[in-house]
């Protein structure tokens, strides 16, 4: 699997910005990219025009790591209450992009 940047994602106090709470491996120095008290994060994207599309950039993360677990369960081990509980986190999810 690839390798994102970590951290929580989530909407920034600017408009239009997605933001970590963990400063990036591949953080750029001197543009900006790191002032939190700016962005109210270290930054992902900015000048997103849409703010249903900044949060679904926000919530990319998530949606990987359930998909990812997701696709590790098959027909020989069927684990129902897993099943259950991604069902529940991707109604979590999807509710956050509302």
């Amino acid at each position: 699997m690839s390798n994102h940047t970590p951290g929580n994602w989530q909407l920034g106090k600017t408009g239009g910005t997605v933001v970590t709470d963990v400063i990036p491996d591949n953080a750029l120095t001197h543009t900006g990219h790191a002032d939190k008290e700016y962005y109210g994060g270290y930054l992902i994207a900015e000048s997103v025009l849409s703010m249903d599309d900044a949060k679904l950039i926000a919530a990319a993360p998530t949606m990987k790591k359930q998909l990812e677990q997701f696709a590790m369960l098959n027909e020989n081990h069927p684990d129902f209450r897993a099943i259950a509980g991604l069902i529940i986190s991707a109604r979590q999810i999807l509710t956050q992009l509302d």
